[in-house]
């Protein structure tokens, strides 16, 4: 192999590694608090491998308990199951999916086609996702439970 094919080789390598580490995976809740709804990510790679019950008792619990008034961490970490949330996940180089149950309607980010395109590239650019090929698959899994949702409800006054 002479130096200019083993740096095309060189140079393709260093191409699909940084295809490869393009963008991140994980999970995200869009939570509402007392003035607005909020957009949280939870990449894999910063949080480690962190789903959704997770990371609702470790880190939205505690944040929604702060910011609404008598409710504490203990009293919301079981219905982790009551507002939008959805996952992002690498389907190949450079590709990801982002599973979610199309419930961001209710969100007020995204009442409309506009807004809802908005929420979408706010969740993509959480994930880093900007130069990569993104697909949006509506997933049942990823369905609020309408008994977390009634029970947050109560709880938040809302």
């Amino acid at each position: 192999m002479n130096n200019e094919s083993e740096d095309r080789a060189t140079a393709a390598r260093l191409v699909n590694r940084l295809l490869e580490s393009a963008g991140k995976q994980g999970v995200y809740y869009v939570v509402r608090f007392p003035s607005r709804w909020r957009l949280y990510a939870f990449p894999w790679d910063d949080f480690g491998d962190l789903w959704h019950g997770d990371a609702w008792r470790r880190y939205l619990a505690q944040d929604l308990a702060e910011n609404w008034a008598n409710v504490t961490a203990e009293q919301l970490k079981p219905w982790w199951k009551g507002f939008p949330r959805g996952r992002v996940e690498r389907t190949g180089p450079g590709e990801y999916v982002i599973f979610h149950a199309d419930d961001l309607g209710e969100t007020g980010i995204a009442r409309e086609r506009i807004a809802q395109a908005i929420a979408r590239e706010r969740i993509a650019q959480a994930f880093e996702l900007g130069n990569s090929k993104v697909n949006w698959s509506a997933d049942p899994h990823e369905q609020q439970n309408p008994e977390h949702t009634e029970a947050l409800k109560r709880l938040l006054g809302l």
